[in-house]
């Protein structure tokens, strides 16, 4: 598959989830944060363990909705921001890797 394709899904789930915040304040800070990260987003999503991972862990998100699950939903979502922050860092140097191979 396309990883840009994947990427772009991954971009819209988060960004569709933010909307229903109806925070204009936390919209904007995402679309910021997502018009940064899209190239280290494609890289990360090339593995597919974690691309694995993160279909499951938008599922699980998504069936909290369904069941108006709050408390569950909430944490599923700390779950997924803190996994993905703490895997942020390695998906960083496998870009700059990229962008930079001398250096690498």
């Amino acid at each position: 598959g396309s990883w840009a394709k994947i990427a772009v899904a991954d971009e819209s789930f988060h960004m569709g989830l933010t909307r229903l915040s109806k925070n204009a304040q936390m919209i904007s800070a995402l679309e910021g944060l997502c018009s940064r990260i899209r190239f280290f987003r494609c890289i990360d999503l090339e593995s597919s363990s974690r691309r694995d991972r993160t279909y499951r862990e938008h599922d699980a998100i998504i069936r909290a909705l369904r069941r108006r699950d709050a408390a569950g939903g909430a944490s599923l979502l700390e779950k997924h921001i803190t996994l993905s922050s703490e895997h942020a860092i390695e998906v960083a140097a496998r870009g700059l890797a990229r962008l930079f191979p001398e250096t690498a």
